[in-house]
């Protein structure tokens, strides 16, 4: 996971995640949930296009396409800056309903 550290009101903050399947078959959709960053940033959009919705705080994301079996895919979140301070934020993934990862993250807005 790779994400921005710094940004400015108005600037994007990056969430950039590669995912590798080392299984025999395409995974199920992939799914951020995005906590703590809420009171700082907007949810711009994803690469690839992903569905969002917002639940207690946090922005839900999720990719429908999932990752080939054998590959590697990345996956990338935008985020706009909308609030002057140090967001703490954590990102947990999820594959389907089975959660694999989790993360904190801090950026510095200006």
């Amino acid at each position: 996971m790779k994400y921005t550290v710094e940004s400015w009101v108005g600037g994007s903050i990056y969430l950039d995640v590669k995912i590798a399947n080392t299984g025999g078959t395409l995974s199920g959709p992939i799914k951020f949930q995005i906590g703590g960053i809420m009171d700082y940033a907007d949810l711009n959009g994803c690469i690839p296009i992903c569905t969002v919705n917002e639940f207690w705080g946090d922005y839900y994301t999720e990719f429908d396409s999932g990752v080939a079996p054998g590959t590697t895919a990345t996956f990338k979140v935008e985020l706009i800056a909308t609030k002057v301070g140090v967001a703490d934020w954590t990102v947990m993934i999820y594959e389907d309903t089975r959660d694999f990862y989790f993360g904190s993250a801090k950026t510095v807005i200006r």
